[in-house]
């Protein structure tokens, strides 16, 4: 008979997101390092964590050392909605040593924490700066021996820990600190052609299988919010082999059936081809005709404009609304958060339930990161997988520049697509006519070729006459 592994017992952050990524919060009686210049957010998360967590049986001790006055750390935590000065006193315990690190050093520390500690019998101690004791230790060994020390009396005293300080990357390897810490948690500040960005990553946290790479990261008046690089996601549900109706008879012949269940399909075209009315009429025949829920996204046109847009066809999708059956939501690009993004869609389709997801356009919402092609085909791939994790069929609207014999704005997108439908508009002497073709579409025997395309007062017809032969 096989005994089973023992859980490692994980406090929660009560940090939106961080959690997941740690695998399942911090583990209890561990000592952890959170790292990063000023400014990254180390003192607002590492309040966060203490105030969330700390109850009259389970208390919480924060002591400053060298860096800021604890009148002055409390001041600026009082603006942020998680800080509970009733709890100040009571629950959570404020401390400075500060006098004693700079009278009796190390020592003179090591003894002041310990009888805080004893006083109050905290299950969570964070100490801000440890930097500050780093920096005033006679030498590195006796620096070492205080690190370790004081992890040997923490974890008798069953305590986790939260030491905080401003170390440079190239430390990790050099320092003792990183060698005795359990977890390490690093947070940086960096400069981005869309503006000033945050991330947090966790560099190590033992006995944890945690999510790598460097995760977006925002302060709000609530705290920090992460936002997971790779989000966590579901495994797709349903039949593979099902397909969507457009709810245009033609297009679906033309599509062998309609589009794949979970499908990823680029609508390409230039301005005026009729990509947002087609999406449009995708959204609507799914609610209306196949009570399938639907979500656009819209990062280019206004939300009233495409809505008397749709209007004009006799789409009423205030009422899809009301009827919680469709929701066009309005995103602005300018200073948005991709990494943020992605996870609300992630939460949008969670809520709605929705089945059909509309994103116009893709090129606009990429457009901030045009010159780092690899960063593009890193977000859409994460869109698509999120779309697919949620057993959605997604249409990516890209509009092609005009002239431009492409079939999208970046190229990723053809290779990250399961289709692609490109609408035209054909010069043919002194007049234009639009077509519709399916260029591309994976696992469907689809019809091959260009067909002619009209708008007419109730939406697209695509006039499916001539087949092409390959």
């Amino acid at each position: 008979m096989s005994e089973g592994r023992a859980e490692i017992e994980r406090m929660p952050t009560g940090v939106p997101n961080l959690d997941a990524i740690l695998g399942g919060g911090i583990p209890l009686y561990s000592v952890n390092l959170i790292c990063g210049a000023p400014g990254s957010g180390k003192t607002v998360l590492t309040h966060q964590v203490l105030f969330k967590n700390a109850t009259d049986e389970r208390k919480a001790l924060y002591i400053t050392t060298l860096s800021e006055p604890t009148i002055k750390v409390v001041r600026y935590q009082q603006q942020f909605s998680y800080f509970d000065p009733e709890a100040v006193g009571r629950r959570v315990f404020l401390a400075d040593i500060g006098e004693e690190l700079r009278a009796h050093g190390l020592e003179g520390a090591m003894r002041r924490i310990l009888d805080l500690v004893r006083e109050h019998r905290p299950a969570l101690v964070a100490i801000d700066s440890f930097k500050a004791i780093h920096d005033l230790a006679p030498s590195p060994q006796d620096h070492r021996r205080f690190v370790y020390e004081l992890a040997v009396r923490m974890a008798g005293w069953r305590c986790t820990t939260l030491l905080v300080g401003e170390y440079a990357r190239e430390q990790i390897a050099k320092e003792p600190e990183f060698a005795v810490a359990d977890g390490v948690i690093w947070l940086e500040q960096v400069s981005s052609p869309e503006g000033p960005r945050r991330f947090v990553e966790v560099v190590k946290m033992r006995g944890t299988s945690f999510l790598p790479g460097r995760h977006s990261l925002r302060i709000t008046s609530d705290g920090i919010e992460v936002y997971p690089r790779v989000p966590p996601l579901k495994e797709p549900e349903g039949e593979e082999e099902e397909l969507v109706r457009t709810g245009l008879d033609e297009v679906d012949e033309i599509l062998g059936g309609g589009l794949p269940r979970g499908g990823c399909i680029l609508v390409s075209g230039e301005a005026g081809t009729g990509k947002t009315i087609l999406s449009l009429q995708f959204l609507w025949n799914g609610a209306v005709r196949f009570g399938e829920r639907g979500l656009m996204f819209l990062y280019e046109e206004p939300l009233d404009q495409v809505l008397r847009m749709a209007g004009n066809f006799g789409w009423d999708f205030t009422r899809l609304e009301r009827e919680g059956l469709c929701r066009i939501i309005p995103e602005s690009v300018v200073d948005l958060d991709i990494d943020r993004h992605i996870f609300e869609v992630g939460r949008f389709l969670s809520e709605t339930g929705a089945k059909r997801v509309v994103f116009d356009s893709i090129s606009a919402l990429l457009h901030p990161f045009s010159d780092r092609p690899g960063l593009i085909f890193e977000k859409l791939a994460q869109m698509v997988r999120m779309v697919k994790a949620h057993g959605a069929t997604a249409l990516f609207v890209s509009r092609v520049p005009s002239g431009e014999r492409g079939l999208s704005r970046f190229g990723a997108e053809e290779s990250l697509c399961d289709g692609i439908i490109v609408l035209r508009i054909r010069e043919e002497g002194h007049k234009r006519r639009r077509t519709f073709e399916v260029y591309k579409l994976r696992t469907s025997a689809h019809v091959m070729g260009e067909h002619r395309m009209i708008i007419g007062p109730q939406g697209i017809e695509v006039l499916y006459a001539l087949r092409t032969e390959e």
